[in-house]
């Protein structure tokens, strides 16, 4: 960042669409792109003169962090916790710094997680479409009017009443600030909580973890809270799929490629 006091910065927001971007208070003049979104073909053209870039998931890769496309390039902002979104070795090649903005959002996605439980395990969605979709048709029976009740779309796989809190076992893979929240609210709910060890490190299992295929043949429900990392890719597929429970529900408020 040696050249700061050579020439002016020229912030650019690729992606303001999420988060209002603040003004800056720098010592230099400086000059600021601000975007609500940007597509794929428009990037190049947007960042060229850029000094920072400002970001949230769409993709830095190593092209367009290749000098000759990004010249002026001396800092990365990225307006989220993960960075999976830009290419940190070519990053890091350039000696151009990576900044993200970690646990500034564990509170709405450990909330959302739980929501997406309720939601699964209460069959909401369902449940809402079923009262709200009625045929205009007064001749025409519903599982409401036959029945009188909607509890055969509220069963379990294996033809119970969905399990309550205090009897469900959340598994928790993942045990960063995001897992260690989801962690107390699960447990303020009454759940029995057990956190997964790393895949293949069952025999080393830290204190206070359980073995990564005890926690999926335990658990009913299942969270990740997993960074997008080559170790990280694709951790349950069909193999691990198999070991759980029929009942067992999954959230997933880490990466889509951590299920595969």
């Amino acid at each position: 960042m040696s050249k700061d006091n050579e020439e002016p910065h020229h912030i650019v927001a690729i992606e303001a669409i999420h988060c209002k971007i603040p003004s800056f208070t720098l010592p230099s003049p400086h000059t600021k792109a601000i975007y609500n979104w940007t597509t794929p073909s428009e990037l190049e053209s947007r960042v060229k003169d850029a000094t920072i870039i400002i970001t949230t998931t769409i993709r830095l890769n190593a092209e367009i962090l290749n000098p000759l496309k990004t010249p002026k390039l001396r800092l990365i902002v990225i307006l989220a916790s993960g960075t999976d979104c830009v290419d940190k070795d070519a990053a890091r090649d350039r000696g151009i710094p990576v900044c993200n903005c970690p646990s500034t959002n564990i509170d709405s996605v450990s909330e959302h997680a739980i929501g997406l439980y309720f939601a699964v395990r209460r069959k909401l969605v369902d449940m809402t479409n079923s009262v709200r979709n009625v045929p205009d048709s007064l001749d025409f029976d519903t599982e409401w009017k036959s029945s009188g009740s909607l509890k055969g779309k509220l069963k379990s796989i294996d033809g119970g009443a969905p399990l309550l809190c205090s009897q469900e076992t959340m598994g928790i893979v993942g045990f960063g600030n995001l897992g260690r929240r989801i962690r107390g609210i699960a447990v303020g709910l009454g759940m029995n909580v057990i956190i997964a060890e790393r895949k293949g490190e069952e025999e080393r299992a830290r204190e206070g973890r359980v073995g990564f295929e005890e926690v999926l043949k335990r658990s009913t429900v299942l969270v990740l809270c997993l960074p997008r990392t080559p170790e990280t890719e694709k951790l349950i597929s069909t193999e691990e799929f198999r070991m759980m429970k029929a009942q067992t529900v999954l959230i997933n408020v880490g990466r889509g490629g951590d299920c595969g």
